[in-house]
């Protein structure tokens, strides 16, 4: 899940700049952070992991980590 993802970088980007990449609130993020994760969400990551795989795929398998890491792609 991006929640996760955000936490971790926390240090790396900005609130902000994470959310508006994954296409979530910060007002969400921050009540995931007060309430804590729903019992549902078995992999944290699946989100962020299909969003990696669906750049990699449409690039033809030729994006490396740099270009994964700043495509502008944002799920709605």
């Amino acid at each position: 899940m991006a929640y996760r993802f955000i936490q971790k970088n926390i240090g790396l980007y900005s609130v902000r700049e994470m959310t508006g990449l994954f296409g979530v609130s910060r007002g969400a993020y921050y009540k995931w952070l007060k309430e804590g994760c729903p019992s549902r969400d078995k992999n944290p990551d699946t989100e962020l992991i299909n969003l990696i795989l669906e750049i990699v795929i449409n690039h033809r398998r030729r994006y490396g980590i740099l270009r994964v890491r700043i495509e502008p792609k944002v799920r709605e």
